[in-house]
Formats: C-alpha cells, structure tokens, sequence
C-alpha cells in the first residue's frame, strides 16, 4: 500500500457526519468539559492511513468550520434540522462516489479508533468492511464505490445499516482489536482511558507546509478554499463554508496567482452573489501537487520520528500498542 490514500491504484476516501444531536456524541463530548478535538481525531486518524480526500458533513452553524478550515478537508452542509443521520451519509457517498474506488464513513461519535485499523481495512478484498472489536460491530465502515449508487436509491427503514443489510453483498466483520473502534465508555474513569490511549497513538510530528516566493502564497488552507470553490461554483458560498471573509478568499486567490504567476480561479462577473467561479487546470494541478508534496513530507518525517524518537526509548511505539 501506498503512503497517498491508494491500494493496487485504488483511491480511497472518507465521510465523517457531524450531526450535533448524536447522542453517544453528546455523552462523548459531556464527559469531559476539557475535551476537545473529536473531528480533528477522526481526520487524523483517517490521514494516517494516507486517504486525503475526506469530507465533513454538518449542520449549520461557522464554529466547527473554523476550527478544521487548515485541515484541507471538504465542507458540505445538511440544511434540514429535520434530517437523520443517513442524509448526512447520502450527502457525502454522492460527492466521493465519481472519484473514489472505496469510501470510509464515520460518526463523530467513533474518533478514538486508529490509523492502523482503517490499513487493515483497506487490505481486505471485500465490497463491505465493518470495523469490529471483541465481536461488535463499530465504526469506521468501508463502502465499495461500486455500491454507492444502490445506498443512495435505498428507501427502506434503518439507514445506512439497512441500505446495507438490502444488498447482495454480505460485509466482512474485520476484527481489529481496536477498542477505539466502539467507544463504549459509560463512566468518567472508562473515557479518560480511551482519550490517553488515543492521545498515545496519535503522538507525532506535525508538518505545516507553505509555498513562498517573496512571501508566503500557498498552503492547506488555501487548498481547502479551492476545492470549495470547485464544490460551490461560486466564491462567496465557499467563504461562507469554510468560515472564511470574501475579501481574504480573493486575497489569497491574488497572493496564489500572483505567486505562481498565471490564474488559478476562473471568475464570472454578475449578481448579488459575486458571479460564478471556477478552478483552472492550474489550479486543479497546484492542489494535487500540493498534497503530493505534503503526503511525501509528512511520510518521511514519521519515518524521521521512529528511527530517531521511538528508538530512544523516549516514546512507546504506537503501532506496538495496536
């Protein structure tokens, strides 16, 4: 397997449903008031295994766009406050679907499971791969591209399990041995015990990347504004999703192109919302090489990290750990 979210040339990518009314979320984040970081745990987690094309679908409301907008992740939002859980999932399967051979889904209630669980995953040769942990099932799931289409048209009861259960095709119980995987913490003592083992294994160093010429032009956050951009077709909506002002967008447009020397954003004048927008082929590749860069920075300082860090001794090796 490859560092870059590919197995045998197959891309992979992931949901995460971020719905605010999940009630084992709710019980997760009332356990502890310090505790934050469930969705910047669960987009590690799935960066760890090299899958870059993640995507984040949410209800209203700027705050968590804000805190993950560097994380060069894709916002979607579910507007309806009515909506179940499988919307949210529909919502994501149908942007991943053209572009990925296996997509990933998970619950913010699942952010404890680990990068080495969603590899395992991605070794199986199966259409279906359900995560488990001492014979239960848990989360993440791990969905064929090829099934995507029968989910979406699914109008049974029970969501994504029941669109799963209507298939011809039986999932593999993976077992992980991955407590993280279900977190089933019922006390304080139980979930303090799963956020020090998470918070062991996802100890690591942490590469932030820029592109400069005189000055500083491009990085994740910039990559994350543009993938919006080719979403929404328009840039004031991408602001508005990634939690970011319309004058700083531009301004970061201006500071690429200008940096680059050639346009990135295609702009159509007109209308209250500022016209259309498009990403040029420029723009297209600067993104992709970007996260190629980034994807080969990160790989060879982890590799940096245990050969001098974990070898002396100083840190337990998380992959020792399971």
């Amino acid at each position: 397997m490859t560092r870059e979210g590919t197995e045998a040339g197959k891309k992979y990518g992931a949901v995460i449903a971020v719905t605010g009314s999940s009630g084992k979320a709710a019980k997760i984040r009332s356990m502890s008031e310090e505790f934050v970081g469930i969705e910047e745990r669960i987009i590690y987690n799935f960066r760890a295994a090299g899958i870059r094309d993640i995507v984040v679908v949410a209800g209203p409301g700027k705050k968590l766009v804000r805190r993950l907008r560097d994380q060069g992740v894709v916002f979607l939002r579910e507007k309806n406050p009515g909506a179940e859980m499988f919307d949210y999932v529909r919502k994501g399967l149908s942007y991943l679907k053209d572009s990925c051979g296996s997509i990933f889904f998970c619950p913010e209630s699942v952010p404890f499971f680990t990068g080495r669980t969603v590899r395992m995953m991605m070794e199986q040769d199966a259409e279906i791969v359900i995560s488990c942990a001492d014979g239960k099932k848990g989360h993440p799931v791990m969905i064929s591209g090829n099934l995507v289409d029968r989910i979406l048209s699914y109008q049974g009861n029970g969501g994504l399990k029941g669109a799963l259960d209507a298939l011809p095709v039986k999932p593999l119980c993976l077992e992980t041995g991955d407590s993280g995987t279900i977190p089933d913490a019922s006390t304080r003592e139980e979930f303090e015990k799963l956020v020090r083992h998470h918070d062991h294994v996802i100890l690591r160093p942490e590469i932030r990347i820029s592109l400069s010429g005189k000055r500083a032009f491009f990085d994740r956050e910039s990559v994350a504004l543009l993938k919006q951009i080719d979403l929404c077709g328009n840039v004031r909506e991408a602001c508005e999703k990634n939690g970011i002002s319309y004058s700083k967008a531009w301004g970061v447009i201006r500071s690429a192109e200008e940096g680059l020397g050639g346009k990135i954003v295609d702009r159509r004048a007109g209308g209250k919302d500022g016209g259309g927008a498009s990403i040029t082929e420029r723009g297209q590749k600067l993104c992709e090489l970007y996260e190629q860069y980034e994807e080969s920075l990160r790989s060879y300082a982890e590799s940096q990290y245990k050969s001098i860090f974990l070898k002396s001794g100083i840190f337990p090796d998380p992959e020792e750990d399971g």
